[in-house]
């Protein structure tokens, strides 16, 4: 397990620490949109805002409108509250509960979208992708950070089953029986807040993820009707690699190896992409 999923579980007992992780991990992330990143006086979609706690970073970034929807009650009341305490809820940052399927919104509503962590968990991806486009102007961006299905952590079992590509070595029955019985001994959900949850038990498949694969992807853009200006394939283990002497030798390596069909498939952690569209 990496240091930041072991950050992530600890953040999941309290909504507090939750908040706190998500504004630290959109800072972290960032500038992987560079440099394509700007918000200055933007008018912003945040689909599948979590618990808000990305929603303040956007108003610093200089957006003058930050609308932050998730399609969980608790999630979005929560980030709610959080604006409310910060200041923010008047005017600057505004949160509902809505589905990235039919967003209430009219058309050209917004400059900018983002979506972090989110795209591999909706139900149909391109129907997002298209409702994303209606409601973005002509010439605004959207940028989505998410895993690939066949990434290292794309069973998002963490917590439970805490190694690498496990859903290529066992079936997801077998996966899902091993969560609940590490469920029985540990007793993690009764740790976690609600978001965090789940219950392995009732289950029979890997549950909210769609299986996006990086080539499907790149054909639903196209479906679309975006241009991408930029689509970065990032590799496992980058930011261990540049800490260690020599490791930006075996960094190179594997960004030649994400951009090879299929392969990179099991060694790109992250799809970074900033899309517009077009006027």
């Amino acid at each position: 397990m990496t240091k930041v999923h072991k950050e992530l579980l600890q953040a999941k007992r309290t909504v507090r620490d939750y908040q706190k992780w998500e504004y630290d991990e959109i800072v972290r992330i960032y500038k992987d949109f560079a440099p394509w990143w700007e918000l200055q006086g933007k008018r912003l979609l945040d689909v599948g805002c979590g618990l808000g706690g990305k929603l303040p970073f956007y108003a610093e970034q200089g957006a003058r409108k930050v609308i932050g929807v998730d399609l969980r009650p608790f999630s979005a009341f929560a980030a709610a509250h959080l604006a409310c305490e910060q200041g923010k809820s008047s005017g600057v940052i505004c949160v509902a509960i809505a589905d990235g399927l039919t967003l209430p919104f009219q058309d050209n509503s917004f400059d900018a979208i983002i979506s972090v962590n989110v795209f591999e968990h909706v139900v149909d991806p391109l129907s997002v992708l298209q409702e994303c486009y209606r409601v973005l102007r002509p010439n605004g961006y959207l940028y989505l950070y998410f895993p690939p299905f066949y990434s290292p952590w794309g069973a998002h079992l963490d917590g439970w089953i805490n190694f690498p590509w496990p859903h290529l070595i066992f079936s997801e029955q077998n996966l899902v029986r091993a969560a609940a019985q590490v469920e029985l001994q540990k007793s993690l959900n009764a740790q976690f807040i609600p978001p965090a949850q789940v219950f392995w038990a009732n289950l029979d498949t890997l549950p909210e993820l769609n299986r996006l694969t990086i080539r499907q992807f790149l054909e639903l853009v196209n479906r679309a009707k975006f241009k991408i200006l930029e689509c970065r394939l990032l590799p496992v283990g980058r930011h261990f690699l540049q800490s260690i002497q020599l490791g930006g030798f075996f960094l190179i390596f594997l960004k030649i190896l994400s951009l090879v069909p299929r392969i990179n498939e099991l060694i790109v952690t992250k799809i970074v992409c900033v899309m517009i569209k077009e006027g």
